[in-house]
């Protein structure tokens, strides 16, 4: 059906007051596209501020995470610090003793296999040779003075696991921790030799 024969029609060309309805849809068009276009604003400021917000919390992110970096950075940097200390310590008693210092010994059962009881410590002893010396220069802290200890190459010899090689200097060392157990077990085993001896006494004592 063509516009023309529309009902329609009087309508689009004319009103019913005989004027042109031309001018009314001029100003609708407008309207529309004035809404159109505030709306258009509208949208780009949300967006703006929706871009805003986004690169201030990315902007606070990465300000967290940097704290907490740096934050990581001075913990590490303390253990460490910490470390080097207990490690200098631990190098001052092995250059002051002239031998391996052991800070920490782990002793729980737990970790520990093939667990033996001591004997014949007395005897152990014995073998082993006691002595005064003095330091080389540019060994040990106090090469002026006497110092009293074992030689490790003769200590090697009867006591070969307590011995070990500094992997820095070369120089054989002595870990003493481990004669303090020998040294207890020789205690115990001569308290039940004078105890045996005691008895022994007393029983010839009455014999008598």
């Amino acid at each position: 059906m063509a516009f023309r024969d529309s009902k329609l029609a009087p309508f689009f060309t004319r009103n019913q007051m005989g004027e042109s309805a031309a001018p009314y849809l001029g100003k609708f068009g407008a309207a529309a596209r004035s809404s159109i276009d505030q709306f258009g604003r509208d949208t780009d400021i949300e967006i703006a501020e929706i871009g805003a917000d986004v690169i201030s919390a990315q902007a606070d992110a990465r300000e967290k995470t940097n704290r907490a970096t740096i934050k990581a950075g001075e913990r590490t940097n303390k253990l460490k610090s910490q470390g080097n200390v207990i490690k200098g310590i631990g190098e001052g008693l092995k250059g002051a003793l002239g031998l391996g210092a052991t800070l920490i010994a782990a002793s729980d059962r737990r970790i520990k296999n093939t667990i033996e009881e001591l004997d014949n410590a007395v005897s152990l002893l014995k073998e082993l040779r006691p002595v005064s010396f003095y330091y080389n220069k540019g060994y040990g802290t106090d090469s002026d003075r006497l110092h009293y200890g074992f030689i490790a190459q003769e200590y090697a010899e009867h006591m070969p696991d307590a011995t070990y090689t500094d992997d820095d200097t070369g120089m054989l060392c002595i870990n003493t921790m481990e004669l303090i157990s020998i040294l207890v077990k020789a205690n115990q085993e001569l308290e039940e030799r004078i105890a045996r001896l005691e008895v022994k006494d007393k029983l010839a004592g009455a014999v008598r």
